[in-house]
């Protein structure tokens, strides 16, 4: 399926990519169908408003930032509205939505976005941490090593 973006034009997506959202987004309630994307930035992502082509949110999944995050709901129903047990449950995701600025850009670590990446659903929730903040730095970001390939015959 071929879907318009703004950020990147004309971009073919596996139907397994759209995860529905029965709640919607905090203010953006009204839309119920997003499409989770790569970006060409690892490690985020960019879940993609499949009613609105100018509307897409950065992620990051939020142990880049906080390598012991938990996603302990404020309210068990968050996962269950969405058929997910608890924060164990191997049909998972979590991403924390970026925002990008000039001075600070920030990863919002109290309501997250979670993922059932086997029924397609998804859900933002509050995390029951009160230590969590909607503005955490990105200034502490840990990419991911670069994989480093051996050549022996280079020896």
């Amino acid at each position: 399926m071929i879907i318009q973006t703004q950020a990147m034009g004309e971009v073919e997506i596996d139907l397994r990519q759209i995860f529905h959202f029965p709640y919607g987004l905090y203010a953006f309630e009204d839309l119920r169908s997003f499409a989770l994307l790569d970006s060409t930035y690892p490690p985020f992502y960019w879940l993609q408003s499949m009613e609105h082509e100018e509307l897409a949110f950065l992620l990051l999944a939020p142990q880049f930032l906080i390598s012991d995050y938990s996603v302990k709901p404020a309210a068990l129903e968050d996962f269950s509205g969405i058929g997910l047990q608890d924060e164990s449950d191997a049909n998972l995701l979590t991403f924390s939505i970026v925002t990008l600025n000039d001075r600070d850009s920030t990863a919002n670590m109290k309501g997250p976005v979670v993922l059932n990446k086997v029924r397609n659903l998804g859900r933002q929730i509050i995390v029951s941490d009160e230590h969590r903040s909607v503005r955490h730095s990105l200034t502490d970001l840990r990419l991911p090593e670069p994989a480093v390939n051996f050549d022996p015959e280079g020896l």
